[in-house]
């Protein structure tokens, strides 16, 4: 009975167990690469359909801007040729610069306006201009002696013309202390002025603000 049993046992064919496929692969896809396709396509979707539907109110009729369009830029009104210049302004930035890196301020900018009455925009025109800087609180004294005067005309005074793009023909300064002295100068206040000289020896147009700046340096700062 024993060796029956046996004999069966030896002879029974095995039966291969079956395996199942993985949960994440489906046709030799992983479901990461699907999900991944069906992002790209939606996000294809998307960008293809952005800017070819109009806007649309809420009975859904397409919004159509009717508005003008901005009339084209005209350039403004021009000073005539033949004008004469009566009035003058000048800008003059706040502080000097040091331009040699003494610690001394040496270089005073300047932006000048010549204007004609009753024309809006400015003009260039031949002469001179004259600037003279003094003492703070100097300018009043008939026996004051300026610390510094400048006189720009000729070949220089075209170099400085300019088209300012806000406030149209100008003239541009940098009025340097080193030309005529040294910028070591004791820390003080001192008064710009400036004035016009036409060439056709017209009155002089003269700018009657006071333009008041620091100049110089602290001891400490020698």
């Amino acid at each position: 009975m024993w060796k029956v049993r046996m004999m069966e046992s030896t002879t029974r064919k095995r039966i291969p167990r079956k395996v199942a496929p993985k949960p994440h692969a489906v046709h030799g896809v992983g479901v990461a690469g699907i999900v991944s396709r069906a992002l790209v396509a939606a996000l294809f979707l998307i960008l293809s359909s952005c800017g070819s539907a109009p806007a649309r109110d809420s009975r859904g009729n397409a919004l159509v801007d009717t508005r003008p369009m901005p009339p084209q830029p005209r350039p403004g009104p021009r000073t005539p040729a033949s004008a004469k210049a009566d009035a003058l302004v000048i800008q003059v930035a706040a502080k000097p610069r040091d331009t040699n890196g003494n610690k001394f301020p040496d270089l005073i900018e300047v932006m000048a306006n010549l204007f004609a009455t009753p024309h809006p925009m400015p003009m260039h025109e031949k002469g001179a201009f004259v600037f003279q800087l003094y003492p703070g609180g100097a300018i009043d004294d008939p026996t004051a002696v300026p610390l510094r005067e400048w006189r720009i005309s000729g070949d220089e005074l075209e170099k400085a013309k300019v088209i300012n793009p806000l406030f149209g023909p100008t003239y541009q300064f940098a009025l340097s202390l080193l030309v005529t002295g040294t910028d070591r100068l004791p820390l003080m206040a001192a008064d710009l002025v400036a004035w016009f000289e036409p060439a056709d020896g017209r009155d002089n147009i003269v700018r009657r603000e006071v333009h008041t700046m620091q100049i110089g340096a602290g001891l400490a700062s020698e």
